[in-house]
């Protein structure tokens, strides 16, 4: 007697199927949010590369840090953003470096001047970006925005001017005058290996179809940063230095005491047709003390773009942009647009292609959605195939559902139609034994396991055996 008890507590304690898929999708969509929740805590780390320490990069990388790690902490959506400066760990030596490790991967955001990379072979700029691409992960360089310019100082010392009977004036005095130093070869400070000041000085003299460094006329100086080449030049250890640095570094304001501005003129024409990136501009006058410079010096002049991979993320990329639009007069506080911010930096990028997050600031658009977002969504659209077919099973087992339970309800029914026949049979169905049928089959009704319409059949077949109580009505 107490095995059918048994056996139906421990059906009343089983869930039926319908409850277990329910129960599953449930438990699948926990483990989602959770796991989305779980991402959304762990933080994600943005590599920088300014420069080395003593430079004009290193300072405004530092600045610029400071800016958006202080912002992005203070967005309760985006403070899982931290940014770390790789320079800390291994110092880049300027700008050509910087693209390097842009195109391989290696940082994320970055200092450089337009166009310059690797260019040691004759090949144009672009073409030399291409080959660095090559050697890295075929990633894009993108421009965020403009934050300052670099010009060319060529700062020879006076020293060397008081040797000669006449005055230098131009970097061309120097190459048609190759053997300055009658003691030597002429010791010049040329930029760190990787940095656009180096990168230019190849360039300058490729125009002149000369290479002082290989005929033995210039001596390369190993000076690391502008600083530590100031502290030699002052203490007459060099005798050229080249500075590709913005007007008003500390470096020139060291050595504007003992030393003399060189122009390049008739040679700014040239330079910036062969590189359009390289733009020409003139040193006032007095610009850093009476004598320094004494007359208007040509030049050139190139813009620092902060620049980023192109795999960064666009609402990352949105973000940085909006953060130095609204610090602009912290990062750079004597530059002034005579136009709109927005408008501004539109028409300055016109180098290195413009991040789309950066390009939808600009243009005033919404801020993207968040980055967990866009990665869940790229989940989804790469596995599209499997989900579909996962979505496709789910649905024909619930469309098949219905059919399944109508087989094994109309079986319940035949078994219990089978039973109240055989007791018809060989006994005589008493009212005892219909009530007994009447409650199996109210339970199963109340189960679910059988629908009213079955309900109905065996009471209604049970009521007639009974009151007939011929064997024959209850085949």
């Amino acid at each position: 007697m107490w095995m059918p008890r048994v056996k139906g507590a421990i059906r009343r304690l089983v869930p039926g199927p319908t409850v277990l898929v329910v129960l599953a999708l449930g438990g699948l969509l926990l483990i989602g949010i959770v796991t989305i929740i779980r991402w959304l805590h762990i933080p994600e780390s943005m590599c920088a590369s300014w420069g080395s320490r003593g430079g004009d990069y290193f300072v405004l990388g530092q600045q610029l840090l400071d800016v958006l790690q202080s912002d992005f902490e203070g967005d309760r959506t985006d403070k899982r953003v931290r940014f770390q400066c790789l320079d800390d760990i291994s110092p880049s030596r300027g700008t050509v470096e910087n693209l390097k490790r842009i195109v391989q991967g290696k940082v994320q955001v970055a200092l450089a001047m337009e166009g310059f990379c690797s260019d040691t072979d004759g090949k144009s700029s672009q073409e030399a970006l291409n080959a660095c691409r090559k050697d890295g992960l075929g990633l894009e360089v993108r421009g965020l925005a403009q934050l300052s310019d670099s010009t060319l100082h060529i700062v020879l010392s006076q020293h060397m001017q008081q040797n000669l009977n006449r005055r230098l004036e131009s970097l061309s005095d120097i190459i048609d005058e190759p053997a300055l130093r009658r003691d030597g070869p002429l010791r010049v400070y040329v930029g760190a290996e990787g940095s656009g000041t180096l990168q230019a000085v190849r360039w300058l003299l490729r125009h002149y179809r000369v290479d002082p460094l290989k005929e033995g006329h210039w001596s390369v100086v190993p000076a690391g940063s502008y600083d530590e080449a100031a502290e030699q030049f002052t203490a007459g250890k060099i005798d050229l230095a080249f500075f590709f640095v913005r007007v008003g570094a500390k470096a020139i304001e060291k050595v504007a005491t003992q030393g003399t501005l060189l122009s390049l003129r008739g040679l700014v024409e040239g330079i910036t047709t062969r590189h359009p990136f390289l733009k020409p501009t003139i040193i006032p006058p007095g610009t850093y003390n009476e004598a320094f410079p004494r007359h208007k010096i040509e030049t050139l002049t190139a813009d620092n773009i902060l620049v980023v991979t192109s795999d960064l993320d666009k609402r990352v990329a949105y973000r940085i942009v909006r953060s130095i639009a609204s610090h602009w007069h912290d990062l750079n506080p004597g530059v002034h647009f005579t136009e709109d911010f927005n408008k501004t930096q539109l028409a300055a990028n016109d180098y290195y292609s413009l991040h789309p997050g950066a390009l939808a600031f600009y243009k005033g658009e919404n801020i993207p959605l968040w980055p967990w977002f866009n990665k869940i969504w790229n989940f989804f659209v790469k596995h599209r195939d499997v989900f579909t077919s996962v979505t496709s099973v789910i649905g024909i087992m619930g469309s098949g559902w219905p059919f399944v339970y109508r087989w094994f309800a109309r079986r319940r029914v035949r078994n219990l139609l089978r039973q109240a026949s055989r007791i018809a049979t060989s006994d005589g169905l008493d009212e005892k034994a219909r009530v007994t049928i009447r409650i199996k089959a109210t339970q199963l009704l109340a189960e679910g396991k059988i629908d009213h319409d079955g309900y109905e059949v065996v009471t209604t077949f049970a009521r007639e055996c009974l009151a007939k109580q011929e064997s024959s009505a209850c085949p």
